[in-house]
C-alpha cells in the first residue's frame, strides 16, 4: 500500500515559505479552509492540523469565525 504524502507538513512549509518570502505579510489573512484544502488537493483536516502546527509556532494567529492571520 502506498504511502500518502505529509500534507500538513507541505502546507506548514509552502506557508512559511510564503511569509520568508514576504508574499503574506503582517496582517494578511490567509484563505478559507475549503480554499486552502482545494488548492493543496487534501482534506480539511490536514490544513487544521498545519494551521495548528503554524499557530503553535506563533506564526499564525487565529480569531475564532474569521480566520488565520499572519501576526
Amino acid at each position: 500500500m502506498p504511502i500518502s504524502p505529509p500534507y500538513a507538513a507541505n502546507i506548514v512549509a509552502d506557508i512559511r515559505r510564503q511569509i520568508s518570502a514576504g508574499e503574506l505579510k503582517s496582517g494578511d489573512q490567509l484563505p478559507s479552509l475549503p480554499a486552502l484544502r482545494d488548492h493543496y488537493g487534501c482534506s480539511l483536516g490536514s490544513v487544521r492540523n498545519a494551521l495548528d502546527r503554524l499557530k503553535a509556532s506563533s506564526e499564525l494567529i487565529s480569531h475564532q469565525g474569521i480566520g488565520y492571520f499572519v501576526p
